[in-house]
């Protein structure tokens, strides 16, 4: 079941991931972006949409996660 909602995922490291993966898990529609392709590659396998850039990730989404190390 799809919730129609779509969620742009900026950063998918140690703390990202589960979270956009349980989104992804809840039928929400998630576009993610990482630097590291291997986190990239993963969150494609849980059936997430990639982001080539950030800006991608945020384009048309309704809500916007940023989850990235300072």
């Amino acid at each position: 079941m799809s919730s129609g909602m779509k969620v742009g995922f900026i950063g998918l490291g140690a703390m990202g991931s589960g979270m956009a993966r349980v989104l992804v898990g809840a039928g929400f529609q998630v576009k993610g972006y990482d630097v590291w392709k291997p986190a990239l590659e993963k969150f494609i396998e849980a059936g997430g949409t990639a982001a080539p850039e950030p800006k991608d990730a945020a384009e048309g989404a309704n809500a916007l996660v940023s989850a990235e190390i300072c």
